[in-house]
């Protein structure tokens, strides 16, 4: 099975971290045709805002317990069944089926070293224990976000100026384990590749 990673993208006024260790963000630097479709569409600020949204939107709920509450993965499924329907709609942009998707993937890995590195880091970014570190990781972030976004409403609205975008340049951290402290230097997180062919995770929420 093939998951897609999460990335921290970048957008106007928003930094997010891109895994790093996917490397290169520019389509066109890559000998694979199909893989630099893949990279850009992953990269557009259509794909990079809607799962930003969706980090900063439900982030907050994550908090550092252990035990995984039955929302954590309720929360992972909608974020899993996003993901599937944006690969979807690149499948569709490149007439392709789901399994040539898998096909080409497997192809584009085996030629160049870089294109197995970038999607690797997407193999690995749908696994549901993936999904509730980037959210803890990026709890600080929503939480800022959130104080910032409504001033007007509270006179001690915080004074830091701004509409709660960051402005570190995006890129990416080689693992989703990274500290807070980073996340809280500007990184929102992206979704990347959808769940290629990945099945939900087979524990249960409060299992653990």
């Amino acid at each position: 099975g093939f998951s897609s990673p999460l990335t921290y993208f970048n957008s106007s006024n928003t930094s997010v971290v891109c895994f790093e260790a996917m490397g290169d963000f520019n389509g066109d630097n890559y000998n694979d045709r199909f893989l630099g479709e893949l990279v850009n569409f992953v990269a557009s600020d259509s794909f990079q805002t809607m799962f930003e949204s969706f980090f900063l939107t439900h982030a907050v709920r994550f908090s550092d317990d252990e035990e995984h509450r039955l929302d954590y993965y309720e929360m992972y499924q909608n974020f899993h069944d996003l993901f599937d329907k944006q690969l979807e709609d690149f499948c569709a942009q490149q007439d392709i089926t789901h399994a040539e998707f898998m096909k080409r993937c497997r192809l584009a890995s085996t030629e160049d070293e870089k294109a197995k590195h970038y999607i690797n880091i997407l193999l690995s970014s749908v696994e549901y224990e993936t999904f509730v570190k980037l959210m803890r990781i990026m709890r600080p972030v929503a939480e800022m976000r959130a104080s910032s976004a409504k001033p007007a409403a509270s006179p001690k609205a915080d004074g830091k100026g701004g509409s709660g975008g960051f402005s570190s340049p995006a890129k990416a951290s080689k693992e989703v384990e990274m500290d807070r402290s980073e996340a809280k230097s500007g990184k929102s997180p992206m979704a990347d590749a959808k769940g290629l062919s990945s099945p939900a995770p087979q524990e249960k929420a409060g299992s653990k």
